[in-house]
């Protein structure tokens, strides 16, 4: 008996040989090292398959395709196409040009003008700071119960969140962009106060569980999120803030923040955590570190942020008409 075909053994997998065939095939694979190797190759696949199909289906995050594409859409809809150039009124300037050229030779060439008199130099003035740039966040992704102001939101990708408004979560969670690298997270049963959001500082009030990406920080930037009695204030990092009954938790997975209040500042490295009771001051709790499944759980949560961001997203995320 010659070779036995792979799609054969993948028949007999099926119980689509019937008993004669099978003996023949078993009793050459046992007296030929490659047809029992390919016999093996075929049956761990087909019983990887057949897990496979029992296996539920994977459930896709809508709420982030539904982001990518509002954004990638509204940002090509509304790019400014260059007006076509008119060829006939190209040739007149042209022309104008070229005979502008000609009447030069025949004009009689003026005498140079005299040199300028020397300008007395004005002493520099010192810049002013730049006034103080409004943000706006837009939400990346969002799950279960949301409210903005009060209000439940018909559609969260069109809005724009601004200074003042206060966003709180339901059973579900919300995702909120407001930089090229920096995002935050709302948890489920929060509540989050944008206090001032603009290019000079960013203070947020929070009850509830809030994990933040934030960008590097410029010069004279700050960014303070309160936590009851107590603050937390960043350079750029990625950390999570949970405020509930009085008691505060900060887990920082990398950069440094610190948390303060009327006792002092603590510093809270890459991979620790520290927990302050309602009743405690912050001077007074031990940091501690981060086990590996802590780690994984902040790299989980880490907000979405859109690869698309940039000086013109707030325009060009705004409702499709």
């Amino acid at each position: 008996m010659k070779h036995v075909a792979p799609h054969r053994w993948a028949d007999l997998w099926a119980g689509r040989v019937d008993a004669a065939e099978r003996t023949a095939m078993e009793r050459h694979a046992s007296a030929c090292p490659a047809c029992a190797k390919t016999r093996e190759r075929v049956t761990r696949a087909s019983d990887t398959f057949a897990s496979i199909k029992n296996l539920p289906l994977p459930e896709l995050s809508w709420d982030s395709v539904r982001a990518k594409v509002h954004w990638s859409v509204s940002t090509e809809r509304r790019a400014k196409v260059p007006a076509a150039t008119n060829s006939r009124a190209g040739w007149i300037a042209a022309g104008m040009v070229a005979a502008a050229a000609v009447a030069t030779l025949f004009v009689d060439r003026p005498a140079p003008p005299a040199p300028p008199a020397p300008i007395a130099m004005a002493t520099p003035r010192t810049p002013e700071s730049a006034p103080a740039i409004a943000l706006a966040g837009l939400v990346n992704r969002t799950t279960g119960d949301l409210m903005v102001d009060g209000i439940r939101p018909v559609d969260p990708f069109a809005g724009k969140l601004a200074a003042g408004q206060v966003i709180a979560t339901g059973d579900g969670r919300v995702d909120v962009q407001f930089g090229a690298g920096s995002a935050f997270r709302l948890g489920p049963h929060s509540r989050l106060q944008l206090v001032r959001f603009d290019s000079q500082a960013i203070e947020l009030v929070v009850d509830g569980t809030l994990d933040l990406e934030v960008a590097p920080r410029l010069a004279g930037q700050r960014f303070v999120v309160r936590a009851g009695a107590r603050e937390i204030e960043v350079r750029g990092t990625q950390f999570r803030v949970h405020h509930q009954g009085g008691a505060t938790s900060v887990a920082c997975r990398h950069g440094l923040v610190s948390v303060r209040d009327t006792t002092g500042a603590v510093e809270v490295g890459a991979a620790r955590r520290l927990v302050v009771p309602s009743d405690k001051p912050v001077t007074g709790e031990r940091i501690a570190a981060l086990s590996i499944e802590e780690v994984s759980d902040l790299a989980d949560a880490t907000p979405m942020t859109m690869p698309l961001w940039h000086g013109d997203a707030l325009a060009s995320s705004a409702p499709l008409e």
